[in-house]
This record gives C-alpha cells, sequence and structure tokens, in this order.
C-alpha cells in the first residue's frame, strides 16, 4: 500500500479546469487497470495528485506512474496545444504501514481541497473519493474516521 503524491513542473495549474482533469482520470483509470493497482482514495487538485493505491507487484509503482505521467502529459499537452512541455516534475511514494497511517492519509487526501481553498467545505470538491466514500459507508462513518485518525500535514514529506 503507497501513498503516493505527484506534482507539475514549478506548480504549474496544468489541471486547472474540470476537462484537465477528467484527462487525467482517463489516464489514471487506464494505468491503473493495466498495471493491476487498486486506487483507494484520490484527490485531483490544479497543480498536484494524491493516491492511495495498492500494487500487486510493487517493483510496477514506477511503470505505473511513467504511464500516467507519460500518457497524461501527452494528452494535457495536446488540449492545451503546448506539445512538448514538461508537466509533471516527479512523484513520491510512502509506504502504509498502518491502519492509522491509512485512514490518516485518506483524511489529509480528502481535506486537500479545503487546504487549498478549492471549495469550502470537502463534499463540494467533486474531484476526490470522498463522495465515493460517503456514498458507501456515510457521513457518521466518515465523521468518526475524520474524529479517530486526525489529519496531519503530510506536504512536509515532499521537497519542492
Amino acid at each position: 500500500m503507497y501513498f503516493i503524491t505527484t506534482r507539475t513542473r514549478d506548480h504549474t495549474d496544468g489541471l486547472l479546469t474540470n476537462s484537465h482533469k477528467q484527462i487525467y482520470w482517463d489516464v489514471l483509470e487506464e494505468s491503473l487497470s493495466l498495471f493491476s493497482v487498486r486506487l483507494y482514495g484520490w484527490t485531483i487538485n490544479v497543480n498536484h495528485c494524491h493516491f492511495l493505491i495498492y500494487l500487486l507487484k510493487s517493483m510496477d509503482l514506477e511503470k505505473f506512474i511513467q504511464k500516467l505521467h507519460g500518457k497524461s502529459s501527452f494528452l494535457l499537452n495536446k488540449h492545451d496545444k503546448k506539445i512538448g512541455r514538461k508537466l509533471w516534475v516527479n512523484y513520491w511514494d510512502r509506504c502504509v504501514r498502518s491502519e492509522r497511517d491509512f485512514f490518516t492519509r485518506l483524511n489529509y487526501l480528502h481535506h486537500n481541497s479545503v487546504k487549498h481553498g478549492y471549495v469550502d467545505k470537502i463534499e463540494d470538491y467533486p474531484w476526490s473519493s470522498y463522495r465515493f466514500y460517503r456514498e458507501k459507508y456515510g457521513k457518521d462513518w466518515l465523521t468518526e474516521v475524520f474524529t479517530t485518525y486526525p489529519i496531519i500535514d503530510f506536504s512536509l514529506e515532499c521537497p519542492d
């Protein structure tokens, strides 16, 4: 199980619009299926993304990210008519080592849209897994998860 952070070069707003985010989401879904990766949590922001994923083979992580970055760069550059632009700078991964670690990181990525000022309420942001969890487990369950596993600022793990 990994917590992944990807970000754009120079923090540019490469995923600014819903159409940008949809292109990225479509490539993410394709990449997940190609490498048998299970997605447990996500948020797609304007210049970075966070994922909680499970890989059947940890050696596939680099290939998965290469596919995700390569194809999304190609399609987003085509969409923006900026062929050859270097969109993604890198990614950072952390092994998820416990239930507490998993749920704390899940809460962090769900709260990310509020942290960055995209929305005032988590449930208003369509580009994260929050709505999926709310539909599947309910608001009371999510409230309990947020209470039991408070948010920690993991942004310090990723160098600028």
